[in-house]
Formats: C-alpha cells, sequence, structure tokens
C-alpha cells in the first residue's frame, strides 16, 4: 500500500508539474481546457499498454476457489496479505 500510495503521489504532483508548465505558456481561454486539451495531456503520462500487462492477471481474492482453480491447472497459488485495519477499525496482526 505505501508503494502504490507513493507511487500515487509521485504522479499527481508530476502531473501538476506539466499542468502548471503548460498553463504558463498559454494564456487563458476560460475557466476550463477543452476536451481535446486535456486527452493531449493525458496522453503524455498515460503508461503504455506493455506497462500495465499485470492488470490483465486473473486474480481471485475467495481463499477456496483460488486453491480449487491452481488445484485444476496444477499451477502454484500467490497469496498476498497485508495490514490494515479490521471492520471494527482496530489494527489487524501483522501477517
Amino acid at each position: 500500500m505505501t508503494r502504490y500510495v507513493t507511487g500515487t503521489s509521485i504522479l499527481l504532483v508530476s502531473f501538476a508539474g506539466l499542468a502548471a508548465q503548460e498553463l504558463k505558456a498559454q494564456p487563458a481561454k476560460g475557466p476550463f481546457p477543452a476536451w481535446d486539451e486535456l486527452e493531449k495531456r493525458a496522453a503524455a503520462i498515460r503508461p503504455a499498454p506493455d506497462e500495465v500487462r499485470w492488470q490483465r492477471l486473473p486474480w481471485v481474492v475467495e481463499p477456496n476457489e483460488a486453491i480449487a482453480l491452481a488445484k485444476a491447472e496444477h499451477r502454484p497459488i500467490f497469496f498476498w496479505a497485508a495490514g490494515g485495519r479490521g471492520r471494527d477499525g482496530l489494527p489487524l496482526e501483522r501477517c
């Protein structure tokens, strides 16, 4: 979670810096940029398809379903767990 939050923060700060540079370079045309301009800005920071291949992985979050699928396909299970807060708001035990 820390890595995700840090990466997102860096991305947002980077995007804010790029947007500020472009705003300084162009005179203000109105309260909001045109849709085409927003698409152009987004294309500059959008990840390439090969950078997000992990998003196409079929993650299974139900343990019993994952075990049955792994047995059927003769594959290992990758179990990832992280601490956090439970439903009662108390910290969960470390994994």
